[in-house]
């Protein structure tokens, strides 16, 4: 369950609109919506860096390098036209 709040943003997004939905009712001042909001806000920028930065991680050079090899060299005539085109 933290690890699916650490890594989830629909629990944080679920949070911001049930908070809006709170001053709408005037559950909750102005000024707490807006030092809730800022803290939500603040867990969403840093589970979106911690999201990029594993994206990056595994996408590096190395692990993403492709390489594409092809038969045929100029021994197999692979590059000369098919004699029976």
């Amino acid at each position: 369950m933290a690890d699916q709040e650490l890594n989830d943003d629909t629990l944080i997004k679920e949070r911001l609109i049930e908070l809006q939905m709170r001053l709408e009712l005037d559950e909750i001042s102005e000024s707490e919506f807006q030092e809730r909001e800022a803290e939500l806000f603040a867990r969403l920028r840093a589970l979106k860096a911690r999201q990029l930065e594993m994206l990056h991680q595994a996408h590096t050079a190395e692990t993403a390098s492709l390489v594409i090899e092809v038969g045929g060299d100029e021994e197999s005539k692979f590059w000369e036209p098919d004699e029976r085109e």
